[in-house]
Parts: C-alpha cells; structure tokens; sequence
C-alpha cells in the first residue's frame, strides 16, 4: 500500500553525530494498526551501489537474468529493486565454501562475525575470483526484503484522528557512516531521510503480537516499565498516546527509562514525554556523554531497583526496545542481578525465562 509524506524531519540537526528523524505518513486505504506493531518500508538499492556492483561483475547492467519469484529482469533493474546488496547474508559465504572449495570460515560462527558491518561490494573485493562470475553471482544473492520499523504514534491519537486515523508516525536513525574508503548507507534509512512532503512510498503494516499492552488497563492498576535507547523509544511513544486517550489515569502506574548520548541534542520527543510526565507519567532518562562517567539506562535502573521491583511484584509488565548488540543484554543482565539482590530470587535465569513466556518480559530488539 501507499504512504504520503507530510512531515519529516530531523529531530537531532544540532548533533554532530546522527541523524534521528520523526515522519509522519497518510494513507487512503482502510488498515488499522496497534500501537507496539511494525510499519514495513519497501526500499531500492542506491544507483551508485548498483553500478559500483556491475563494474566489479564486469557487467553493463542489460543481461538478462531468471529472478526467483519475480520473472525475467535486467541485472541492473534485479540488483536495484530485488537483491539484498547493502548487508552481506552468512548463507552467501556458506555456499562460497561448499561451491568453490574455500577453507575461509570454520563454522557457522565464524561467517557471522565476517558478515557482521560488510556488504557485498567489501565480499567482491575480497574475493576476485567471484567477479568472473557475471550475473551467476547474483544467484547468490539474498532477497532484498522490506525493512521493519516500530510504530510511534496510535491511531487513537488526536493527530490520528484528524486524518480519520489514517496516519502512522515512525521514529528512525539515518545510518550513513564512512568505512575502508567508502560511504556506507542504510538502504531505507538514506531513502527516507531524502523524501519531501508530498512523495509516496510503498509499505504495509505488521502486527507484533508479543509488544502489546495489556488489554484490560481500564480495569486494573497493572504498573508498566517501559526500556529502551535512542530509537527504541517509537513503540512507546505509541503506548504513551493511546494511556493518554483512553486511560490518563494510568500515568501515575507508568515508567520509562530512556537513554541517549546528549539531553541538549538528542532528546527525542522531548516535548511529548514531558507533557505526559506533567500529568504524573514517571520519566527517567540517562544522557551518557553529559557527564565524566557515562551513564546508561541500566544503571537508571540499577539506581533505581527498589521501585522497579516493586513494580514487578504488583504484577508490572517490563518492555524493551532497542538495540540487541550490547542495551538490551546489559539491561537483561541489570534485572537479573535487580531479582537476585532486591528480589531475594535464587535462579534468576530460570525466572527470567518464565517471565518471558507469560510476557510478563515483552522485547522489540533489532
């Protein structure tokens, strides 16, 4: 389906270091959406990728190759709407190493950590002999699938509701950094980041069924403790509007702890979480470059681990959001220590786990 920019806009241009931009899109076709789902952002790779990628290949770009699922195109029309060209697949090295006899990579492991931040300009260089390929390489390409990107914003909403509630806010990071000589840009982000208002893109809705809140907050005082660093703050931002609109009252049993590098650049949304902190929504944040010793929303939640327990024991709902690398296992690793030391809980892992299943744990990490 299609989407209309009205608004999008850099939310750090005073930063010196990201580029975190909120968009606001319409759309004509009836679709509804739950705060805590996913927008999925069709997206082309880069005309300078593309050729850069033909000129290694030895190609003109006007072969015809067999594309799985799609039919009949031209390498360059295939390696610009079909192949995944900005990430390298493990799958990709794994079939190099069964089809051309190479001893590169002991295990499965071992592909992971070489695929992990290169593309498959850095895998052509690499490796020459796969140039004389031509478009047979591209037989090894990965699809290039849509990307996922959690909703900020409820259709319930005022401002939903001034488009009849046919408007979906994103929050994203612009990924654009310079590596081994070359620009290095995220496929949907650097396309998102260009549009003006009034241009149209191609996207769909998903539901994520495990980040949800709890259906019955009309009826209960259940406490929910929202966690995330830098975008992971969309989903909530989503949870927020809809408490708002259907049940203010519950701002009193509501937490976030929020993270990010500078308050004076990198507040995101700042206006709106302290608008809802005015009427009595509990707003931690930890800002790590403000000061000396970096601090993070883990130690937030370290420092204050009495009150997260305490909402846990009453039955509270603990959300994470954000980056899975290094946050949300340093967060994990903060509760568990909270259950043993506060909580008086001998095998933490195990509870841990348990709470997982019963959502009781519910997680939207990328």
């Amino acid at each position: 389906m299609q989407f209309k920019v009205i608004e999008n806009r850099n939310m750090t241009a005073q930063d010196d270091e990201k580029d975190v931009y909120f968009i606001r899109l319409t759309y004509e076709e009836p679709a509804d959406y739950d705060a805590g789902d996913w927008l999925l952002v069709e997206s082309q790779n880069r005309p300078d990728l593309v050729d850069f990628v033909l000129q290694l290949l030895g190609l003109s770009g006007d072969e015809m190759i067999e594309v799985r699922r799609v039919g009949e195109r031209t390498v360059r029309d295939a390696l610009r709407e079909n192949y995944e060209l900005t990430q390298l697949n493990p799958a990709i090295l794994n079939r190099m190493q069964r089809e051309y006899d190479l001893d590169q990579w002991a295990d499965r492991d071992a592909m992971m950590a070489y695929a992990d931040g290169r593309d498959i300009v850095d895998l052509l260089q690499a490796f020459p002999q796969l140039q004389s390929l031509g478009a047979e390489f591209c037989k090894m390409l990965s699809p290039l699938s849509p990307r996922y990107y959690s909703i900020a914003s409820s259709q319930k909403s005022a401002a939903a509701q001034s488009y009849a509630g046919r408007m979906v806010d994103l929050v994203y990071k612009k990924i654009a950094y310079h590596k081994e000589g070359r620009d290095r840009l995220g496929v949907a982000t650097y396309q998102l980041s260009d549009l003006k208002v009034g241009d149209v893109i191609e996207g769909d809705f998903c539901a994520n069924k495990v980040f949800k809140l709890p259906e019955d907050l009309a009826h209960n005082k259940q406490p929910l403790i929202m966690v995330g660093a830098g975008t992971g703050i969309a989903p909530y931002i989503g949870f927020m509007e809809e408490i708002a609109y259907e049940h203010p009252q519950h701002f009193a049993n509501t937490w976030l702890f929020f993270g990010e590098t500078r308050e004076q650049t990198c507040f995101l949304c700042q206006d709106q979480l302290q608008s809802w902190e005015a009427q009595g929504f509990h707003l931690l944040t930890a800002f790590s470059r403000d000061q000396a010793e970096k601090v993070y929303v883990q130690d937030l939640l370290w420092q204050h681990r009495e009150d997260v327990w305490a909402q846990l024991e009453a039955g509270g709902i603990f959300y994470l959001c954000g980056d899975k690398t290094k946050m949300a296992k340093d967060v994990e690793q903060t509760m568990k220590r909270i259950l043993v030391e506060v909580g008086k809980i001998e095998d933490p892992d195990l509870v841990w786990k348990e709470w997982r299943r019963a959502r009781k744990v519910q997680s939207d990490v990328y």
